[in-house]
């Protein structure tokens, strides 16, 4: 049928899809369509201060969808990445059964059976339901990733912090990106025209994240090393530096900021991850920071605080945006 739609490039389609839903405009009774690099969004009237062109489009109508709390009753605990279910330890087998019986792209159901383990930041999955594999394609802002959810780390939960990092990055700068995992960060900073020196202790995660720069056409702008983040910020420092570094190691990213000063350039910016409790969520990283910087020679403008998810009760995943300087 015949809709007033909205056209955005197909990196911002979910995006610009989550505001109009928020902005009561979105007609979820009729499909998305994609042509050409652009996504037609159709829309029950024109939305008000979005600034986004508008048109008339033909549409196919959707199919009433099921979600998994149709069967179940209650809404299930879980993240999605790529086709895969991750369900919280808690959760029943019936959620990922009915996960899979759903309208909603899922094929596999598994149950996350541990934290983040190890210097290799790996966690333990279980089988529940659906076909019996951990490898996905995970897709965000635009971009592709090909994940093994049992070999190295990767949360959809950081899409926007990545794309918030990502934005300041500006063409030719060097990007030093110390944990790189699967390549999140690596891609969207080569993406955007930056030469990344990435770096992880993980040998399945970096042979992913090389796999990821080609599929997202950015590998001959990434250089990638299954070694310590010390060792690579060695060879980073005595190639000039880096203008922007990555720290997302939390717990422990403290212990690698000796590593960090000496890698980053004069006037570098460093995007340093913790998790910190409610009641000290930057003072007490500021003053590690303040003190590795000074012991290198360098003082510490800090840019921004950020609080970028709830990690655990009372506990939040925070990021400190802060400069060297001399």
């Amino acid at each position: 049928m015949e809709s007033v739609c909205v056209r955005v490039p197909m990196e911002k389609g979910e995006q610009t899809r989550q505001r109009l839903a928020e902005a009561g405009v979105l007609d979820q009774d009729l499909r998305i369509k994609g042509e050409d690099g652009f996504l037609y969004i159709p829309v029950h009237e024109t939305p008000d201060g979005l600034d986004l062109p508008v048109e008339t489009r033909e549409f196919e109508e959707r199919e009433p969808e099921t979600d998994a709390a149709d069967f179940l009753g209650y809404e299930p605990r879980f993240e999605t990445v790529g086709d895969v279910a991750l369900l919280e330890p808690e959760e029943d087998p019936e959620a990922g059964e009915a996960l899979i019986a759903a309208d909603n792209g899922i094929v596999t159901a598994l149950r996350v059976e541990s934290a983040v383990e190890g210097e290799e930041r790996t966690r333990r999955m279980s089988h529940v339901a659906g076909e019996k594999k951990t490898t996905t394609v995970h897709r965000e802002y635009g971009r592709e990733f090909v994940v093994d959810l049992t070999e190295a780390y990767f949360t959809p939960r950081l899409a926007e912090e990545r794309e918030r990092v990502a934005s300041q990055v500006e063409a030719k700068e060097t990007v030093f990106d110390m944990f790189a995992g699967v390549g999140p960060f690596t891609v969207a900073a080569a993406e955007r025209g930056a030469d990344v020196v990435a770096s992880d202790i993980n040998e399945s995660a970096v042979e992913l994240l090389r796999e990821n720069a080609e599929r997202n056409n950015v590998a001959e702008r990434i250089e990638a090393y299954n070694e310590d983040a010390r060792d690579v910020a060695r060879r980073v420092a005595e190639g000039g530096g880096a203008d922007r570094l990555y720290m997302n190691l939390p717990h422990t990213a403290d212990e690698f900021l000796d590593a960090a000063t000496e890698a980053a350039d004069e006037d570098g910016v460093v995007h340093y991850y913790d998790i910190r409790h409610e009641d000290d969520l930057f003072e007490g990283a500021v003053e590690e920071i303040r003190a590795a910087a000074e012991e290198a020679g360098y003082g510490v403008e800090v840019l921004e605080r950020v609080v970028v998810r709830s990690y655990a009760p009372y506990e939040y995943n925070v990021c400190l945006d802060f400069r060297l300087y001399s």
